[in-house]
């Protein structure tokens, strides 16, 4: 089996990767080295961030491949939301905001 448990969890039932390898039952190997983003990456630096239970860190303005637009009022996130995938970010990268944007948000039942 391959997989990264750090990953968005299953959409069906269950967490099979995590369970085998929680079990302990089956020898498992964790690479963790990151190759998917460059070095200087802040995607990389704030998924560790969030991974370890801390905030991201604010960046400063001007280029960056992530950014954390802190708000807490849900009515404000929305509107943030909205805001960002009709408007920015399709204009900031040429983008079809229908086609080309998608949202992921965790969900608790």
């Amino acid at each position: 089996m391959v997989g990264e448990v750090d990953q968005l969890p299953s959409v069906g039932p269950g967490n099979v990767l995590r369970d085998v390898i929680d079990s302990e039952t089956v020898p498992a190997v964790r690479l963790t080295e990151v190759f998917r983003q460059a070095a200087e990456s802040q995607i990389v630096t704030t998924a560790q961030r969030i991974k370890n239970g801390e905030m991201p860190e604010p960046q400063g303005k001007g280029e960056s491949d992530s950014y954390f637009l802190g708000r807490t009022a849900p009515d404000d996130i929305r509107d943030l939301v909205i805001e960002l995938v009709a408007r920015r970010i399709p204009q900031k990268f040429g983008l079809d905001a229908i086609a080309d944007v998608q949202v992921l948000c965790p969900m608790n039942d």
